[in-house]
């Protein structure tokens, strides 16, 4: 997710970096949100690692996103 150059682009955004944050499915279907040293960060509404379910909403640049899991 960016800016640039990404799977998913938000080009008029200033407030994303150029690569800003990279989604990763892992083992048992869990879904990671990894910040790629974003210069404003990537916010969840937790204080510590979580696992995104379905549902969940997302902060990154002016962009807020939900997240959709579908089976």
């Amino acid at each position: 997710i960016g800016r640039e150059e990404c799977d998913i682009n938000f080009p008029s955004d200033v407030y994303m970096s150029g690569s800003h944050a990279k989604l990763e499915l892992v083992a048992d279907g869990m879904l990671t949100l990894n910040d790629l040293e974003s210069k404003n960060g990537s916010y969840v509404r937790v204080k510590n690692s979580h696992k995104l379910q379905h549902g969940d909403y997302l902060f990154l640049g002016r962009e807020l996103l939900r997240v959709e899991m579908t089976g």
